[in-house]
């Protein structure tokens, strides 16, 4: 029923790998394409002319990764949504210190490598995959978080009625020897390979469901069941539990009734594949204009063959002469359409955005007002990021680390609380710019009525404004 249902789902992804894979080519050459075959060392860039929508994809990418996981100060809080709760100083304390431990195990981990990978692929092809677990243990409690990047079209992934991505079936290799090393019961085919030939590599799959009520076959009972399965033979290598989802497949936008999402690359391919032809086209123009052909007299030149080399001697017979043939290219109108097209694939990645906050003499004002219009241009974009990415990872690292007693004792206040999370990177505190700009105004009407009546002041809570 695993495998039926992985084939299942991987029925609609194969429908996207195709576009994946012409994305990658052009934009992320470097990656690992859909369905691809990769020979080691073997070049990726053959059909690539231009890297104009390369380098807007991984100025975006990594503006993305600056402005939403900051690698120098704590992107979230914690909070529990109730004010007075929250006055309450040893909530805060606790919170405050829970979120700080949680910034270092993040800090501490790979994700600062992995997200940018992952803001790389989301606005390229439209979707990432990230899987995340805790470390090897090595010693007892919390050991630290563990990130990696799934590529898209190596995995396949469904959503339930409220289109959150909630199950995964990811394919990998492993060489037999590896494969030996990570579980006991073995089929006949991979314990031969592993003692004749180690390296070979295999393919298997991890499948990863909620459970449907009941204890799984090895594993005990958890919200998330994952089976690794072997691809020849199809069996169960070995079954393990997760309290919560374990991966995150965060989208740039997204159709109805499709899975997965659709990013700039989508929309800047097919000037992406016009510029690419204009720049071969004018490379072939280029050359012929360098080394055009020639029109050379029959039995003009003594010997019967002319010589192209530099400082090279053509004897000719009376007075014939060898003339270039003029085509008629014109460079200039290639370079022109060529630089209008590469306007419109930064444009397709926000560059009117991200530019300007790359600058080092803008002012403070300035800096904020940018910040407003990327959370306006990308404002439901980041809306997608954080509850398909951002909000997961970080109840599960919460979760992970309570369950390893990673935190200091809980308030008895905050028995049976829900806690919340308050995101608090540049884009995040740009959304409050706002309200913080019409607090400003009003005090400063406040102040000009204050004059003529002081008594006017009682209205304004000092406190919360502080709080504020």
């Amino acid at each position: 029923d695993i495998w039926r249902r992985k084939q299942q789902c991987w029925a609609e992804t194969d429908l996207w790998a195709p576009t994946w894979r012409e994305l990658s080519e052009f934009i992320r050459p470097n990656k690992k394409r859909a369905g691809e075959v990769r020979t080691p060392g073997g070049k990726q860039t053959e059909r690539l002319y231009d890297p104009t929508a390369v380098n807007a994809n991984r100025k975006l990418a990594n503006f993305l990764n600056g402005a939403v996981i900051s690698g120098s100060t704590r992107w979230f809080n914690l909070t529990t949504g109730d004010p007075e709760l929250m006055r309450e100083h040893e909530v805060a304390v606790w919170l405050d210190d829970t979120a700080t431990r949680m910034y270092s195990a993040f800090q501490q981990s790979n994700l600062n490598a992995v997200a940018p990978q992952a803001f790389s692929s989301l606005s390229a092809l439209g979707s990432a995959g990230i899987f995340m677990d805790e470390r090897e243990r090595v010693y007892p409690g919390f050991n630290g978080f563990q990130f990696k990047v799934l590529p898209l079209g190596q995995f396949a992934c469904d959503q339930d009625g409220e289109g959150n991505i909630n199950v995964l079936y990811y394919d990998f290799q492993l060489t037999a020897k590896a494969a030996a090393a990570m579980f006991k019961d073995l089929p006949q085919y991979l314990k031969e390979a592993s003692e004749q030939r180690p390296f070979e590599k295999f393919w298997f799959t991890q499948a990863i469901e909620p459970r449907q009520g009941g204890d799984g076959l090895k594993a005990t009972k958890m919200a998330y069941a994952s089976y690794i399965i072997e691809h020849r033979e199809k069996n169960i290598l070995r079954e393990k539990g997760f309290h919560e989802i374990p991966f995150f497949v965060p989208r740039w936008e997204t159709e109805e009734g499709e899975v997965y999402g659709r990013g700039c690359g989508h929309i800047a391919l097919p000037d992406i594949r016009s510029l690419n032809k204009v720049k071969e086209l004018g490379l072939q123009a280029l050359a012929l204009q360098v080394r055009p052909p020639l029109q050379v007299p029959q039995d003009g030149v003594l010997g019967g063959t002319a010589r192209l080399t530099p400082a090279a001697q053509n004897v000719m017979i009376g007075d014939r002469e060898i003339k270039p043939i003029d085509l008629g290219h014109d460079l200039k109108s290639e370079m022109v359409k060529g630089e209008e097209l590469r306007e419109s694939i930064k444009s397709c990645f926000h560059r009117d955005i991200v530019e300007p906050l790359s600058k080092n003499y803008m002012t403070a004002t300035e800096v904020i007002q940018a910040l407003e219009l990327v959370y306006r241009e990308l404002g439901p974009t980041l809306g997608n990021v954080q509850n398909g990415w951002l909000k997961p990872m970080v109840n599960r690292a919460f979760n992970m680390m309570f369950r390893a007693d990673a935190f200091l004792p809980v308030p008895e206040v905050l028995a049976g609380a829900n806690l919340d999370i308050e995101y608090e990177g540049p884009l995040a505190r740009a959304q409050r710019t706002g309200d913080i700009t019409a607090l400003q105004t009003a005090l400063a009407l406040s102040a000009g009525v204050a004059q003529m009546d002081p008594q006017a002041v009682d209205n304004i809570d000092s406190d919360e404004v502080i709080r504020y």
